[in-house]
């Protein structure tokens, strides 16, 4: 008896269908799935590589120890929830608004606010902030010093969108992936990295 099974990978995100003609790879991804399921009740992306080593590894072991191939869904509820905090901090302690960015791993948009009054200008830079910061690894911060230190302009890099100006900041999970980041503009731009950095340190402890 074959199974066939309908698994949503990410690297990308793609579906892809497995045939399955031994129990024993059945079990394995049952297995998985059920770990996954029982973490925190998120939605999570499998990774190709998690996949197959679930379904052709010798022994189990590889369960006890693969959480760092375990992706966490940026979800739309916590880009909300950090671009609220942004704005309250922006309001807070500089009494003036900005435009905050929360994208997914990929430098994908998630979520955007343009508070009342805030520069035009600022739009596209708390985009590329939110996007250079994902796509990096880094906060737009350390890729400025990067630069700095390495003495390379920011066009090698081959992408267009990249900005090295301070306030984009990651949001990772809770073994350190990187599973977005959020970008702050419209103040000084050491005010904005202050906020970003604080909001993502937030988003980056929460379940």
């Amino acid at each position: 008896m074959n199974w066939t099974l309908l698994v949503v990978t990410y690297e990308p995100l793609y579906v892809n269908c497995i045939t399955l003609k031994l129990a024993s790879q059945l079990r394995k991804l049952t297995n998985l799935l059920k770990k996954l399921r029982l973490k925190r009740g998120k939605c999570r992306f499998l990774s190709k590589c998690t996949v197959n080593r679930a379904l052709f590894s010798e022994n189990n072991s590889y369960f006890s120890g693969g959480e760092a191939d375990i992706m966490q869904l940026l979800t739309q509820e916590l880009a909300a929830e950090a671009i609220k905090k942004a704005m309250d901090l922006a309001t807070k302690d500089y009494q003036r608004p900005v435009c905050v960015s929360v994208c997914d791993e990929n430098g994908y948009l998630i979520n955007f606010v343009r508070m009342d009054g805030a520069p035009i200008r600022c739009i596209e830079i708390a985009l590329r902030k939110a996007y250079t910061a994902a796509r990096m690894g880094i906060s737009t911060g350390a890729f400025l010093n990067r630069l700095r230190q390495e003495q390379v302009e920011i066009g090698y890099f081959g992408d267009a969108l990249f900005t090295a100006l301070p306030g984009g900041s990651v949001i990772k999970n809770e073994v350190g992936q990187v599973i977005g980041a959020i970008g702050v503009s419209g103040l000084a731009t050491s005010e904005d990295e202050k906020i970003s950095e604080a909001v993502a340190a937030w988003a980056s402890n929460q379940p």
